[in-house]
């Protein structure tokens, strides 16, 4: 039988947790000799069997185990251990289920199986109340480690997706755009990228600082080794955010989903200095008409005196003003007001689809009724 890397991986913490558990079990009180041991033959040879079993899957020793070889083994073992071990270790079981199964399916379970106190309870139905619990904890982790399988195979699949229609973009941008305008869309598009994958190694950070059997160890492990696919991911839809941030600002929809600042009061700037000879004014050419930059993003550029090209000897814009003027920007300021917003689109996961959900609101709002 083969056995996935992944799998094997946590079948190997599973498989030193159950390690502890062959201790020298199977005994029983002698009636002959009150207060005595004697070891029950039967179950002593059922248990001898079980190790043998157990031995031969460790994984120190090369073996391989599957997490359903290691589940029966400790179905096995509530089943064998004496009735004192049960009762010791029956307390672990019921908090462990209720720390994996969900809390409605718990509360059905011991609405129906009352369990006060262990000691109320006989043996038989000590052990039958162990092993039903141990039935649902195995199923729970099984589904939970098919779904995490399903969910990285369906990841791929659009992570491939993605990879094509990506490289088809930059093919059609290399082609269309100029470099300095590639070089902006670029900067922005890292700039959301690093700021989920800051965000991305904070959650990593929580997710260590605690202890991981909180809620539970195997769904630990099974979520950080099987779902390493939904963890980087956030990192390229970073990219796309900040892309998607750019649209709205050139579209001028950004101030009707983001709350603004108020704006600061105070006496008026003094008049601009007019320009001197040969100063580089920052401006935008368009299919051969110089346009100057307008006083808000939505207002139409109008023609502009052209300026000469830039001259090394004279002095040459800034790269930020080649950037922002082919971004289509209004002034150099708002190159990195959009990289901020690019990284908090980045950082918070919500920010976009908060802002969608605004925008779609604001365009789908039902019309108020006439009440004329």
């Amino acid at each position: 039988m083969t056995v996935s890397s992944d799998e094997s991986s946590i079948a190997r913490t599973y498989y030193e947790s159950l390690r502890d558990e062959f201790e020298r079990y199977a005994w029983e009180d002698d009636p002959a000799t009150p207060g005595s041991r004697r070891i029950n033959t039967e179950k002593a040879e059922q248990l001898k069997a079980v190790r043998e079993e157990f031995e031969q899957l460790d994984p120190l020793k090369g073996a391989k185990p599957s997490l359903g070889q290691l589940y029966k083994i400790e179905l096995d073992l509530t089943s064998l251990i004496p009735e004192m071990a049960l009762r010791t270790r029956y307390w672990a079981i019921e908090n462990r289920f209720r720390r994996v199964v969900p809390k409605g399916v718990a509360e059905a379970f011991f609405a129906r199986h009352t369990v006060n106190k262990v000691e109320d309870h006989p043996e038989d139905e000590l052990r039958h109340l162990a092993r039903s619990m141990l039935d649902t904890i195995h199923a729970n982790y099984g589904v939970n480690f098919d779904r995490e399988i399903l969910i990285r195979r369906l990841m791929r699949y659009v992570a491939v997706a993605a990879l094509v229609l990506i490289i088809f973009t930059l093919a059609l941008a290399i082609k269309v755009l100029p470099v300095e305008a590639q070089q902006g869309l670029a900067m922005i598009t890292i700039i959301g990228m690093a700021g989920a994958a800051i965000s991305t190694i904070q959650r990593l950070q929580k997710a260590t600082s605690r202890d991981a059997m909180v809620d539970d160890g195997i769904f630990e492990l099974m979520s950080l080794r099987i779902g390493w696919v939904s963890i980087l991911m956030p990192i390229g839809i970073g990219g796309v955010s900040a892309l998607f941030i750019y649209a709205l600002i050139s579209a001028g929809l950004l101030d009707s989903v983001v709350p603004q600042m108020a704006p600061e009061t105070g006496p008026p700037p003094p008049p601009s200095a007019p320009a001197q000879p040969g100063t580089l004014i920052p401006q935008i050419a368009l299919e051969n008409e110089t346009l100057a930059p307008p006083a808000t993003l939505n207002q139409p550029r109008t023609p502009a005196t052209p300026v000469p090209a830039c001259v090394p000897e004279s002095g040459c814009p800034n790269w930020a003003d080649t950037i922002y003027m082919e971004l289509g920007l209004e002034e150099r300021s708002d190159l990195f007001k959009l990289s901020v917003y690019a990284f908090v689109a980045g950082f918070a996961e919500r920010f976009v689809p908060d802002t969608i959900n605004k925008l779609a609101k604001g365009v789908f709002k039902d019309p108020k009724p006439d009440v004329s």
